[in-house]
């Protein structure tokens, strides 16, 4: 189990420059759970992520993993924790991947069976058996990230911290990689901790969902009761076969023309969605009325609001 314990993490203190990164941060993550770490740029998301590392010491408060100091034990407790940060590689440019997975054996005395057994697994599943023989510099972005993986788990690490693990992949990409994730857990009872904006990730595979900004929690809890928390608030897009003058509109909306036809959007709660519908009809010659609840990046928006 992480506990992050009253956590405060300041730069540049009792200076001008002061900058509170973290701000008396406590929780727990309980292993083999999915965490999905989500804020704007500059929240605060990955000032944790460097403290259960061990690469940064906390101002004040501590951040133990199974009761052992992240920082003081830090070389004892990497060898449990997997890393995959999307922009940055772990893997050399100009070897096959399969080379780093050999050394990467080696490093961690993994014995040589088993952790072939595992890799052949992990290739299988992320479907690279064609390519871990290639030199990185000729693969693809989603192949990369696919590889970069087994490079972070081809060892079962306890604890497995993405960090943007999805940026800029396309759809078929990402949706492998986390079907592969949510196999691993259930499988291995890995514990993942997943920092990303890619809110479709954090919809697709994470348990559970801290939102942070300015150093705090806003949030704690499952993705359906954060989407819940607004679940009165609705999208609605009324279609007119008519164009319909802006100025005329009496409630909040945003107008899309489509040749002569009108398109109008907006949200709020149930009386607002029934007021404008009801003034489309009367005002308006209707062709189409979409309703949508809002998603997990509609309410996050609201949140940091």
């Amino acid at each position: 189990m992480i506990t992050i314990n009253n956590v405060s993490k300041i730069y540049n203190k009792n200076k001008k420059t002061e900058t509170i990164a973290i701000d008396n941060l406590s929780l727990k993550i309980y292993d083999g759970s999915i965490v999905g770490l989500i804020g704007p740029n500059g929240a605060g998301k990955s000032t944790p992520i460097k403290m259960i590392l061990g690469i940064m010491y906390p101002t004040q408060g501590e951040i133990s993993i199974n009761n052992l100091n992240s920082f003081k034990h830090r070389k004892k407790l990497m060898k449990n924790i997997g890393i995959v940060f999307g922009q940055r590689s772990q893997l050399w440019w100009d070897l096959p991947p399969i080379d780093s997975y050999n050394l990467i054996q080696k490093m961690y005395d993994v014995d040589k069976k088993s952790f072939e057994k595992t890799l052949g697994e992990m290739v299988d599943a992320l479907d690279v058996k064609d390519i871990i023989h290639k030199p990185v510099r000729y693969l693809s972005l989603g192949q990369r990230m696919k590889c970069e993986l087994i490079a972070a788990l081809c060892f079962l690490p306890k604890i497995v911290i993405l960090d943007e693990p999805t940026i800029g992949l396309d759809i078929s990409a990402k949706d492998s990689i986390r079907n592969f994730l949510k196999q691993l857990n259930i499988k291995h009872g890995v514990t993942i901790i997943l920092a990303t904006h890619d809110l479709s990730d954090v919809e697709a595979i994470c348990e559970r969902v801290i939102m942070i900004n300015h150093g705090n929690i806003l949030f704690d809890g499952d993705s359906k009761s954060l989407i819940n928390a607004n679940s009165n608030i609705k999208k609605i897009e009324i279609t007119c076969l008519d164009c319909v003058c802006e100025t005329e509109i009496p409630f909040e909306c945003e107008v899309e023309r489509l040749g002569n036809k009108s398109i109008l959007k907006t949200s709020g709660n149930s009386s607002d969605i029934i007021y404008a519908i009801n003034w489309c009809f009367k005002e308006c010659n209707i062709e189409d009325v979409s309703i949508t609840k809002h998603g997990i990046e509609e309410v996050l928006m609201d949140w940091y609001k």
